[in-house]
């Protein structure tokens, strides 16, 4: 599906958040990318509209999982009998693009709720998709922070890379290369200083 989304319905996926977040992240910092954020913002608002749908059916117990999943397909046969009439052009594209990212949020809420052997294998997606089920299964706030910083910061993340690249090509690389340097030596730190106490 996602391949689908990114060749026909403006380049951008229907299931990998990462990627769209990455998208959104780059168009914002003027990568020129040819839909710009058009195409992101329909993926990652169909995918948190999915997510919490189906969060609200599992929240509600209406069918679990299986429900979900079932509803999912009915979406997808929407999805398909538009295509065939109109096409993936125009609006429509948006609004197709929108609904396969609201199947994917779907599904990976039903994954979700199947608990450890069913969990989520996409690190970002399964972040957001865990943010969205948790505020609206109505965890609270504050156990939204941390989701949420994490996702911003690969927004940020994005964005930095693009104007880095815009004015500065060859030392685009240079910033992740940094970031990760300074996280090692922020892990490392309270391991060492564990091993020294230890010694002692």
């Amino acid at each position: 599906m996602d391949a689908l989304a990114v060749v026909a319905l403006g380049g951008a996926f229907a299931g990998v958040m990462t990627g769209n977040l990455v998208f959104l992240g780059a168009a914002l910092g003027g990568a020129g990318l040819p839909e710009g954020a058009v195409a992101p913002v329909a993926a990652v608002g169909g995918y948190v509209l999915g997510t919490a749908c189906a969060g609200g059916v599992l929240r509600a117990r209406w069918g679990g999982p299986l429900g979900v999943l079932s509803a999912e397909t009915v979406l997808l046969a929407v999805v398909a009998g538009v295509w065939a009439v109109t096409g993936p052009s125009g609006n429509t594209s948006w609004a197709l693009l929108a609904a396969l990212a609201a199947a994917m949020g779907g599904q990976a809420s039903a994954v979700l709720a199947l608990g450890p052997a069913g969990a989520p294998t996409t690190f970002f997606t399964s972040t957001l998709t865990t943010l969205v089920v948790g505020v609206v299964r109505g965890d609270g706030i504050r156990r939204a922070g941390a989701p949420g910083a994490r996702l911003c910061a690969l927004v940020l993340g994005a964005v930095l890379g693009a104007l880095l690249h815009r004015a500065a090509p060859g030392w685009a690389p240079v910033l992740p290369a940094a970031v990760l340097a300074a996280t090692v030596l922020a892990l490392a730190r309270p391991a060492v200083r564990g091993q020294e106490r230890r010694g002692d």
